[in-house]
């Protein structure tokens, strides 16, 4: 009868792994084992979390700097707004090669310039 197969099965899988639970190597492979899965996964955790940091920093920093580029050519005329060059200098450090669009606003102490954008 295929009910008896499979009860007959079922009592041969419950004997191996007692006996696998017996072995003393088993056991230590196993600790070893799942010690160096943790260790990995762990490590993979935290190199991301290093990765995404160094990211934004780098980021951060392009950012700075090309602000910074920007500032250097804000002038005001004698009306008080604010005239602004946006060099290509400011945009091209975000330059990837993938046609990007740039958006950009500039903010004043007296005004806020006109919002565009670039590509």
């Amino acid at each position: 009868m295929p009910g008896e197969n499979i009860k007959s099965l079922g009592k041969g899988a419950w004997q191996t792994i007692r006996l696998l639970g017996a072995s003393l190597r088993i056991q230590l492979l196993a600790w070893v084992f799942l010690t160096f899965v943790g260790a990995i996964c762990i490590n993979l955790y935290l190199s991301l979390l290093t990765a995404n940091a160094t990211a934004n920093l780098i980021f951060d920093q392009t950012l700075m700097a090309s602000a910074r580029v920007i500032a250097e050519d804000v002038t005001v005329d004698e009306s008080g707004a604010a005239q602004i060059d946006i060099p290509p200098a400011a945009l091209e450090m975000f330059d990837t090669g993938y046609q990007d669009r740039v958006f950009y606003r500039v903010i004043t102490a007296w005004a806020i310039s006109s919002p565009g954008f670039r590509t």
